[in-house]
């Protein structure tokens, strides 16, 4: 009986030692996720006189997928003829972005959430009617609804473009033609 016990203690304090791991893993990709990693400010030129602008802000990921796909983005509309910044979001970030034709907002999802430092960014701007937008999300399962929680921290105006993007998948050239594709338009 005394043995019983003594395996069934163990086997309890396993468990809570198992459960309080994973909270603390849930907890460091969320931290990550809403984590302002200060300036990254990246240009890309156009070999065009007086080119149109485009931003792209996004949250950078631990496995850096979500930077790959932003940099691709930014590629593909860089290629239609557009400069482009490129940048994190956060407070650093100026909120005036009315000089830019085409803005791109992107996040990694873990757990399920989106990244608020980049909500934050997004409530603090004006968008116009006559600028693109895309918001795109990368994660490992993307069926709870992500690009629409991005996509509502514009407020009452809806993305041109939203794109899923899911981890493991080679995606970096489907990123570049996405943006050609809006940078064309």
């Amino acid at each position: 009986m005394k043995r019983g016990l003594k395996v069934l203690g163990k086997v309890f304090i396993g468990f809570i030692v198992l459960i309080i791991a994973v909270v603390l893993g849930f907890s460091w990709f969320v931290k990550a996720n809403n984590k302002d990693y200060g300036d990254h400010n990246q240009i890309l030129k156009s070999e065009r006189q007086n080119a149109k602008k485009a931003l792209v802000v996004y949250q950078p990921s631990r496995g850096k997928t979500t930077n790959k796909i932003a940099e691709s983005l930014a590629k593909g509309i860089n290629q239609s003829g557009y400069e482009v910044t490129i940048n994190y979001p956060g407070k650093h970030m100026s909120k005036d972005i009315s000089q830019y034709s085409i803005v791109v907002f992107g996040s990694p999802v873990y757990i399920g959430q989106t990244s608020t430092t980049l909500s934050d960014y997004m409530k603090s701007i004006k968008i116009s009617d006559t600028q693109k937008v895309l918001v795109f999300v990368t994660g490992g399962e993307l069926s709870n609804g992500e690009l629409d929680k991005v996509e509502t921290q514009l407020g009452s105006r809806k993305a041109t473009e939203k794109v899923g993007f899911k981890n493991g998948e080679k995606d970096e050239s489907k990123a570049y033609e996405i943006g050609k594709k809006i940078g064309a338009e």
